[in-house]
């Protein structure tokens, strides 16, 4: 595969696949309450940002999903690595902690929950294919790149659910990818919350608030 890349100059490439699940899904996250979706607020995404100084090569995935197992990173980076070349040890799979979407893995936390299915396995492995197939382009989409970085102040935003008064982390470090045309190639951040704007009472599939903070002009 044929990339931009250049010694010691940074490229960048970024993607998105849907990661959705069709139909209705038991939306996991808040114990004993048995949410079933009726539809979709925003759609379910995996977004890649693949980043390389000519030498090394990196991709970060985040999935909006409430968990990625061990064994489905594992067969992530197994693909993204057969298509790619980037070795597993330099892809990050996380997930934005979504509780407005599918389960994703047989937890033991919820063995206990009897109204907690199991992880629907087509639908896993579809969300595999899917985060393999936004690595695989945003890979394709790598072009020379330039980088900016700065620390967001959040306060407002997120809080201290158990104590509004006590310690919280109101710091987002953000970095913005730019190609020298100035036309943006994505952005990235690192909120310390647990993404629960929209809780149990909701039964629309949602990314919630990382997919409104994707929103935002």
């Amino acid at each position: 595969m044929q990339t931009a890349e250049t010694k010691n100059n940074l490229i960048a490439g970024a993607a998105t696949s849907d990661i959705t699940p069709s139909g209705s899904h038991f939306l996991y996250g808040y114990p004993y309450v048995e949410r079933m979706s009726e539809g979709v607020h925003d759609r379910l995404l995996s977004s890649a940002l693949y980043l390389s100084d000519g030498v090394n090569r990196f991709m970060l995935l985040s999935n909006d999903v409430i968990y990625v197992s061990k064994a489905s990173v594992s067969r992530i980076r197994d693909g993204i690595l057969k298509n790619t070349g980037i070795q597993a040890s330099n892809i990050l799979v996380s997930a934005t902690h979504t509780h407005s979407g599918p389960v994703t893995v047989n937890c033991l936390t919820s063995s206990a929950d009897p109204v907690v299915p199991e992880a629907n396995t087509m639908y896993v492995q579809y969300m595999e294919d899917q985060i393999i197939d936004a690595a695989c382009r945003a890979v394709q989409n790598a072009s020379p790149a330039e980088a900016g970085s700065c620390i967001a102040d959040a306060t407002g935003i997120g809080t201290n659910r158990h104590d509004p008064e006590g310690p919280s982390i109101m710091d987002v470090p953000a970095v913005v990818l730019k190609k020298p045309d100035n036309s943006y190639i994505a952005c990235m951040l690192v909120c310390s919350m647990h993404p629960t704007i929209l809780h149990e009472d909701l039964r629309l599939m949602s990314g919630d608030f990382p997919a409104f903070t994707r929103a935002r002009p």
